[in-house]
C-alpha cells in the first residue's frame, strides 16, 4: 500500500482542491452557517476534503494542511487494519490451540478406554501371571 494523499494524483485534482481551499478561506469572514453549507457542498464531490475543512473549525486551510490530514487519516486507517489483522490472527491461534487440546483429550480418553478393555479381556491371564510370580 502506497501512502498518497490523493487517490487520483493529477494536476486537475490538485487544482480543484487548491481552488476549494481558497474559496473556503475566503468564506472565513462569513458566518459559520455559510462555512457549514460550503463544507456540505464540498462533501458531495470530495468527502475527505470536507472532513479536513470541517476539522479546522473555522481556522485557515492550506494544501499542505490537507495533505497532512490525509496522511494522518490514512495512517490511522492502516493502524486499524493492522490491529484488526492481529486480532484475527490471535483468534485463529486460539481456535487452533482449542482444537489441539480437544484432539489431545479425545486421544487420551480413547487410550484409557482401550487400556480398560484390554484389562477386562486379559483379566484371567493377568491373575494367572500374578499367581505364578508369587509361587
Amino acid at each position: 500500500m502506497i501512502l498518497t494523499p490523493f487517490s487520483n494524483v493529477s494536476k486537475e485534482n490538485i487544482t480543484k482542491v487548491s481552488t476549494a481551499i481558497k474559496e473556503y478561506n475566503s468564506n472565513l469572514e462569513k458566518t459559520s452557517h455559510a462555512q457549514a453549507q460550503y463544507v456540505n457542498a464540498i462533501n458531495v464531490s470530495n468527502s475527505s476534503l470536507a472532513g479536513y475543512l470541517a476539522h479546522l473549525n473555522g481556522a485557515s486551510a492550506s494544501l499542505i494542511g490537507y495533505i497532512k490530514y490525509l496522511f494522518a487519516a490514512q495512517g490511522a486507517t492502516l493502524g486499524l487494519t493492522i490491529k484488526t489483522k492481529a486480532l484475527e490472527l490471535g483468534v485463529k491461534g486460539l481456535e487452533i490451540a482449542g482444537n489441539m487440546l480437544l484432539v489431545l483429550g479425545i486421544t487420551e480418553l480413547i487410550s484409557l478406554i482401550v487400556k480398560g478393555i484390554d484389562n477386562l479381556v486379559h483379566a484371567q491371564q493377568h491373575a494367572i501371571d500374578k499367581a505364578n510370580l508369587k509361587s
